[in-house]
């Protein structure tokens, strides 16, 4: 169970982090397969999405054409709660990572942090469970040479 809860978070995670930004200003990104969060870069904050499964998926800025690419990703944090109660029933931690090569710096590069939250129902007890992921990601945007 506690495994299935894991995993269930690893895939929040992942979607929620590479779960990290798609969206376009003149297409509609919100398709089914897709999770739209904020993302924090310093002061700012944006509304991104991103389509797909995976860590390093292109982020999409809701409000302008900016894709945010990430590169690595810190050591992040999440829960599991039931819906109705707020119970937490697991934590969990996932390690740093990054991509390959891909973490050289660049002039737009920019640390953020991130908090993606999504519910589900859970047959084997018979609950809506919430999981909560948060973490520090590092990117830059794109284009890259402004």
């Amino acid at each position: 169970m506690i495994s299935h809860l894991r995993s269930c978070g690893a895939l929040a995670a992942a979607v929620g982090i590479a779960v990290v930004l798609p969206g376009a200003a003149q297409a509609d990104p919100l398709t089914p397969h897709t999770d739209t969060f904020e993302l924090t870069c310093g002061a700012e904050t944006y509304e991104v999405v991103v389509a797909g499964n995976g860590w390093f998926l292109p982020a999409h800025d809701v409000n302008s054409t900016r894709i945010f690419v990430a590169t690595a990703f810190g050591e992040g944090s999440g829960t599991v709660s039931i819906a109705d109660t707020g119970e937490v029933i697991d934590e969990f931690t996932d390690p740093a990572f990054s991509k390959g090569n891909a973490t050289k710096q660049r002039h737009t590069s920019v640390s953020c942090s991130f908090t993606n939250r999504f519910e589900f129902f859970d047959e084997e007890l018979g609950e809506d469970l919430v999981v909560e992921f948060t973490g520090p990601v590092t990117g830059f945007y794109t284009p890259a040479r402004s």
